[in-house]
């Protein structure tokens, strides 16, 4: 077990959305203890006793990962489990949590597969100042078997994380259950000389292998830069593959679903007294608070919008890329003046999509004299990607 950071380079790149899922919901505006939503806090990933579990049915005891990866040798897997543990102090009726990571990894050696288990048990720690934390047993296993596949070597990949902490009292208030669960729980799944398929878009060849899968309160997507393959997140949070942070953005408000120029404008308004609660509640709604107060005004612009560049689109004939120069070959007699711009060197200003998905390319000819002002006020020609050849 370690205390906060994942190790090693194949878990770096899921950092940021990893402690995303981890705070959800922590500390919610106007970040102070007394205020009603944040009364009810907790409300994803919790692992509670499983006596307590299976007696009240408020929470699960267990979540279950399964997902699929290729692999042609031998290769490793190896999984971070992550999540909070809940202490209640005794000066004020707040539950804080401190973070922690459970690792297991395994090697796959042969196509018949492998289990590994991992027993946690966490001791009863105290502050007088702060709390205490309750004891807690938490059992982690990867397992790894082949499925046949009529194209790639295909194995299911198995996770489970259990709560299997001790438990008499069945009908205890859930705030007492919290303290002896874990809570946000998610994963992070790698994998080295093998490579993930998305559950969410499986290719056709493995959809049958995927619909077999079984997933219990968290969903595997693929995390990293579009097309790497080698990390999963195991979320109990719906998300779609390949999540991201927005680089505008100056730091978690615990609250993806809000936008972040609105709250941290509330947060603003707070006043100071307003401010000092908030800061009294938890170090992280204080850090959220100290955040928006040092925002400079140039900042806080960033956080009104942005356009995001179009990625390149590529066909057969021509890599489409803004500033890229092209000749016109209309084929579609769409306009009169077509027959003027045939043969006609053109730059790329933008690439665009319509409502039904199909491409549309805005160029402005190079040998226009107004092509400048064409530029400045965005009057462009509009071209199908297949009505465009590549310059040499």
């Amino acid at each position: 077990m370690t205390d906060h950071t994942q190790k090693g380079p194949l878990f770096e790149r899921a950092r940021s959305i990893a402690n995303a899922v981890l705070y959800e919901g922590y500390v919610l505006y106007p970040y102070r203890a007394s205020s009603t939503k944040n009364q009810w806090r907790w409300q994803f990933g919790v692992l509670a006793p499983r006596a307590w579990s299976e007696a009240t049915g408020c929470e699960g005891w267990a979540m279950q990962t399964e997902c699929l990866l290729e692999a042609t040798s031998d290769f490793t897997v190896e999984a971070c489990v992550r999540g909070f543990r809940l202490r209640r102090r005794a000066s004020a009726a707040w539950e804080e949590g401190s973070e922690l990571e459970f690792e297991a990894s395994c090697d796959v050696l042969t196509s018949d597969g492998t289990r590994v288990v991992r027993d946690f048990d966490l001791a009863t720690e105290t502050d007088p100042s702060k709390g205490t934390f309750e004891p807690i047993a938490i059992r982690v296993e990867i397992a790894v078997e082949p499925i046949p596949s009529a194209k790639n070597p295909l194995f299911r990949v198995r996770l489970r994380v259990e709560n299997r902490t001790p438990w008499r009292d069945v009908r205890a208030s859930r705030e007492n259950a919290l303290l002896s669960s874990l809570a946000s729980v998610h994963a992070l799944i790698g994998v080295r000389r093998a490579s993930f398929l998305s559950m969410t878009d499986a290719p056709t060849w493995a959809k049958q292998a995927a619909g077999t899968c079984v997933n219990e309160r968290a969903w595997p997507v693929l995390v990293g830069s579009e097309g790497e393959r080698d990390v999963v997140l195991a979320s109990p949070i719906i998300l779609y593959d390949y999540p991201q942070i927005a680089p505008e953005s100056p730091g978690d408000l615990c609250d993806g679903l809000e936008i972040d120029e609105i709250l941290t404008l509330r947060t603003l308004t707070l006043t100071d007294e307003e401010k000092q609660q908030a800061r009294a509640t938890d170090a992280r709604a204080a850090a959220i608070v100290d955040r928006a107060d040092a925002l400079t005004p140039e900042q806080l612009g960033r956080l009104h919008g942005t356009f995001r560049d179009a990625p390149p689109r590529v066909t057969t004939k021509v890599s489409l890329e803004r500033g890229a120069k092209v000749r016109l070959m209309p084929k579609r007699r769409a306009d009169a003046q077509d027959m003027f711009l045939v043969g006609r060197i053109a730059t790329i200003e933008d690439v665009l999509t319509d409502v039904e998905g199909n491409g549309h390319v805005a160029v402005t000819l190079v040998d226009d004299p107004a092509s400048d002002l064409h530029q400045w006020y965005g009057r462009y020609l509009y071209f199908s990607p297949d009505e465009l050849e590549a310059v040499e």
